[in-house]
């Protein structure tokens, strides 16, 4: 993982990470950040799990998810770096809160699926939904999850499905939310 302070004219590793690439990260503030390694079911070690920075990327700290059901954390944020997925995301409209997604590996599944948001900054997060409804949102479709902010709108997101097998619009729909993750409704055209 590299950073930049000059717009990108110079760049310096900040981690040197044991996952296959950077993975999913967010950034807050030149401080303040989260990163979501790859490496998803490549052993239980904690270098792929997710982790955040307050003092610009100089230490890393793992986040700390609170109410998580046991299993290896890392299932189910990062598989692969064949996916381009944006699982987590900065509300840029309130400093302090990011959101991220998880797809709910077979090996958490009932630990950490959904959707996940803190309020301190990266430094914890809770589940604000599993996302077991609408229908529509599976473990396929949500392995190719991209989530983004509304800029102006505190706690909008949207939330947009891939499929494995090729394009499926009609069985994998995007879906909003303007409460933070609390309510989800699917977009229907």
């Amino acid at each position: 993982l590299r950073s930049s302070t000059n717009s990108g004219a110079t760049w310096a590793t900040v981690v040197t990470s044991t996952s296959l690439n950077t993975g999913a990260i967010a950034v807050q503030s030149t401080t303040n950040a989260v990163w979501f390694p790859l490496g998803n079911g490549l052993g239980t070690d904690a270098a792929t799990n997710p982790k955040v920075t307050t003092n610009g990327g100089a230490n890393w700290s793992e986040i700390n998810f609170v109410g998580r059901v046991g299993g290896i954390l890392k299932d189910g944020w990062s598989f692969s770096q064949f996916l381009n997925r944006h699982i987590v995301v900065a509300d840029k409209n309130v400093s302090t809160d990011y959101y991220a997604f998880n797809y709910g590996a077979s090996a958490d599944l009932a630990g950490t699926r959904g959707l996940w948001k803190s309020t301190d900054s990266g430094a914890n997060m809770s589940r604000v939904n599993a996302m077991t409804s609408p229908a529509g949102i599976d473990f396929h479709a949500a392995a190719h999850m991209d989530v983004v902010s509304v800029p102006g709108n505190a706690g909008h997101l949207f939330g947009s499905q891939g499929s494995d097998a090729g394009p499926a619009p009609t069985s994998h729909p995007a879906w909003r939310t303007c409460d933070g993750g609390t309510t989800l409704t699917i977009i229907s055209s």
